[in-house]
């Protein structure tokens, strides 16, 4: 099992209303390696794929050189469509996206299954999902991005997500782990984690709580809430994760507030995760093997 590798990103969510440059100071103003740029949400930093060509080197260049990666492209593309059209559609965007981040230097797109609509068996959608992610396969290879399947809406069931993966022949083909949206559907994080350990690329991590009668959730601050995310973030440690976590908080409040708590409650997960890690490798260490 190769070392992990645990980054700290943030989804530009948490900061829908700075530009660029105001976004790469914050990610070195609180240490975040990386950002993630949601499209089509109307955002002030302009990343969109019909922002021209050279304006998008240009942005790219700003990260760049200030040594923050644009980490992952976070779109709104969805696939569990009944009509083949939609469907046609959607990977038409995800193309089109995937053409984006290229541009940019950027190697991850998340996409989403989407929700189920009624009346139609969970391995149907499966199959939907799984045929419109390998129309665009091809050119994900070729500009070598990865297609990163979220577990959200009705795909929150890893166990779907899982049935897409199998479908997919290809190391561009991925899964980003959001470690709440299972919890909703009551699956452990370790459930989780088992379905979908092989394929994860990307995390999407926040915390949230429960409304006293447990019908609705309400955002908590990191670490208060009953999202497991240092359980989440030792399993990935263990199992060797070579990735971002990337904290996306929606219409959370004061965005420094957000990123300085995160960060700090973040990096000490990633902290504690890699020193259990390392303790557990010198436990197994055969007799004699280092000092």
């Amino acid at each position: 099992m190769s070392d992990a590798n645990i980054k700290l990103a943030f989804m530009t969510w948490v900061t829908p209303e700075w530009p660029v440059d105001e976004i790469i100071g914050a990610a070195h103003k609180y240490g975040y390696q990386g950002v993630e740029i949601r499209v089509e949400s109307g955002q002030a930093h302009g990343i969109e794929k019909d922002t021209p060509e050279e304006a998008l080197k240009a942005a790219s260049l700003r990260f760049r050189e200030a040594g923050i990666e644009i980490c992952a492209v976070a779109t709104s593309c969805s696939f569990a469509f009944k009509e083949s059209s939609e469907r046609e559609k959607q990977v038409a965007d995800l193309l089109a996206y995937i053409n984006m981040a290229h541009s940019i230097g950027c190697g991850r797109v998340r996409v989403f299954g989407g929700q189920i609509p009624d009346g139609v068996e969970p391995a149907g959608a499966v199959d939907w999902v799984a045929d419109s992610l390998s129309d665009a396969l091809e050119a994900a290879e070729e500009k070598r991005v990865h297609i990163l399947l979220e577990t959200h809406d009705s795909f929150s069931h890893t166990q779907y997500v899982r049935e897409v993966m199998r479908q997919l022949y290809s190391d561009y083909a991925g899964v980003l782990w959001d470690f709440l949206h299972p919890l909703r559907h009551l699956e452990d994080v370790e459930e989780s984690f088992d379905n979908i350990a092989p394929y994860v690329r990307h995390c999407h991590v926040h915390d949230m709580t429960y409304s006293d009668d447990r019908t609705e959730m309400v955002w908590a601050q990191p670490g208060t809430g009953v999202v497991p995310s240092a359980d989440a973030v030792r399993l990935l440690a263990r199992n060797g994760f070579n990735g971002y976590l990337s904290v996306e908080v929606i219409k959370g409040g004061d965005p420094d507030a957000i990123l300085s708590s995160y960060a700090n409650v973040f990096k000490g997960y990633i902290a504690d995760a890699v020193a259990v890690k390392e303790d557990a490798g010198v436990d197994n260490a055969a007799p004699g093997d280092g000092a």
